[in-house]
């Protein structure tokens, strides 16, 4: 019994047929994930009421399996992306064991920092379901970031850095800023701000 449950509540809803992705014990306004994201653009359209956004379901929405194509094949990217990156550090793991040769501890620590913030970079990302109280796991990314650009002097990582910094900013819950908080959420700003620090 219990195993019907969990896969009616949590699996159909990933991977059955005709279920959109992004709607996962939630709606589409707080899912900041990519599924979220791709999700919402495509299959909602927004009118505001009052200072209020509202989110109505779209007519002309597309197939929900093209929307899980779109939104698998940008993990697959992703996951590709990060694992190019990633290469050079598992090359180390043999130099680990091999007692040969020296490899700095500080050098070896500062790899993986970025292993595990690319890792957490990742975490929201790909979720079936991140609301904004997840991305709060993106504080160790924005400070390993932050002292590659400090460090290294390093254009992407400045770049990527204050971008996404500008990001959160206006896309925080200021109240003279509220329908401009709520239209960059709307646009995927959260799931921006991972992917800037992930590319960083």
């Amino acid at each position: 019994f219990w195993l019907a449950v969990w896969f009616e509540r949590y699996f159909e809803p990933l991977f059955g047929r005709g279920q959109l992705p992004g709607i996962w014990f939630a709606g589409f306004k707080d899912n900041r994930s990519i599924a979220g994201v791709v999700g919402r653009l495509s299959g909602t359209s927004w009118v505001t009421q009052g200072k209020e956004l509202v989110l109505a379901g779209r007519a002309n929405a597309p197939n929900p399996d093209v929307l899980k194509v779109i939104t698998y094949g940008s993990y697959l990217l992703l996951a590709i992306g990060s694992a190019i990156v990633m290469w050079p550090p598992f090359q180390q793991l043999k130099s680990r064991r091999d007692h040969a040769s020296v490899v700095d501890r500080s050098e070896r620590f500062k790899r993986s920092a970025y292993e595990v913030a690319i890792c957490l970079s990742l975490v929201p990302l790909v979720s079936p379901m991140s609301s904004r109280s997840h991305f709060c796991v993106l504080l160790l990314p924005a400070m390993c970031l932050a002292r590659a650009a400090i460090d290294r002097r390093d254009a992407i990582a400045r770049t990527t850095f204050f971008t996404a910094i500008v990001i959160s900013l206006i896309s925080s819950n200021i109240p003279a800023l509220k329908p401009l908080h709520q239209i960059t959420l709307y646009l995927g700003s959260a799931t921006a701000t991972a992917l800037l620090l992930l590319i960083g």
